[in-house]
C-alpha cells in the first residue's frame, strides 16, 4: 500500500494512516514512540528509569503498550510572550498546569468500540475556551499485526494496555500560538473541520494578550507534583 505526500491530513484519518504504512513498513513486532513534536513523555514517576529498562519492565509485566495523560503545559506570562530558545527544555519556561478540574469522562465514540479506558477531559482547555478535548493518548506501543491505534493516538485496540503511570507534557501554548491558530482555523484540516482551533481563534481574537495562569496553576518541580493529578481516577503515577 502507498501513501501518498499530497494527501490531505484530514484525508488520512488526521494522520493516522501515513504513521501506519511505515509502522507496518519498517516498525513490525518493535516498540514504537509516537509523539507530537511539541510532546514530550514521562514515563513512571521514577527518575531512575530509563526507556530501554522501562520497555524491559513492562515486558515482564506482560504490557505491550501505555496509556498516558495529556498534560497542557503552560508559563506565568502571555502565551505570545512565551519563548522557548532552541535547546531549552520546555518545562523549564512552560511549568504550570491544571490539576483540580481534570476528570474522566466518557468517549461515546470509543465506547461504541470498545476501547478503553475512558478519556480525560478537562484541564486549562475546558476552563479558558470552553473545550472538552481528549486529553489522554498512548506514546509507547509494541506494533503487531493486530495492533489499531486511533486518531490521535488516543487510543489503541489489540494490546495490552498500562495505565496511569506516564505523563504527555504538552507545549502548545507558546510564542506564535495565535498566528498557528488563525491558519489552522483557515486550512480546516484538523478534527471537525478545526473546530478546536476555531475555539481558539474566538478568543484570542479578543485576548490576543491572553495568559492562562491564574493563582490556582499548579506549578511542576518534580515527578512527585503529578500524584495530585491522578487522585480522582484512583490510578497511580
Amino acid at each position: 500500500k502507498r501513501t501518498s505526500h499530497w494527501s490531505r491530513f484530514s484525508q488520512s484519518s488526521f494522520g493516522r494512516d501515513w504513521l501506519e504504512t511505515l509502522q507496518n513498513t519498517y516498525a513490525m513486532d518493535r516498540w514504537c514512540i509516537q509523539v507530537d513534536c511539541d510532546e514530550f513523555v514521562k514515563f513512571e514517576s521514577d527518575e531512575r528509569y530509563c526507556l530501554k529498562s522501562y520497555i524491559e519492565k513492562l515486558e515482564v509485566e506482560n504490557y505491550s503498550a501505555i496509556h498516558a495523560i495529556l498534560l497542557d503545559m503552560f508559563s506565568s506570562h502571555p502565551i505570545e510572550q512565551t519563548y522557548i530558545e532552541p535547546g531549552r527544555n520546555p518545562i523549564e519556561v512552560c511549568n504550570f498546569f491544571d490539576a483540580d478540574n481534570l476528570l474522566l469522562g466518557e468517549n461515546t465514540k470509543a465506547s461504541l468500540l470498545g476501547t478503553r479506558p475512558n478519556c480525560i477531559i478537562g484541564g486549562v482547555r475546558k476552563r479558558v475556551f470552553g473545550l472538552s478535548p481528549n486529553l489522554s493518548k498512548v506514546p509507547l506501543f509494541k506494533k503487531t499485526k493486530g495492533t489499531r491505534l486511533f486518531p490521535g493516538a488516543h487510543f489503541i485496540e489489540g494490546n495490552s494496555v498500562k495505565v496511569g503511570d506516564s505523563v504527555v507534557f504538552h507545549f502548545k501554548y507558546v510564542e506564535g500560538f495565535n498566528a498557528r491558530v488563525n491558519e489552522e482555523a483557515l486550512r480546516e484540516q484538523h478534527f471537525g473541520q478545526a473546530s478546536e482551533y476555531k475555539a481558539y481563534r474566538q478568543t484570542i481574537n479578543t485576548r490576543p494578550d491572553l495568559t492562562l495562569w491564574t493563582g490556582s496553576s499548579v506549578k511542576y518541580t518534580s515527578s512527585s507534583d503529578l500524584k495530585r493529578l491522578v487522585k480522582p481516577w484512583k490510578l497511580t503515577i
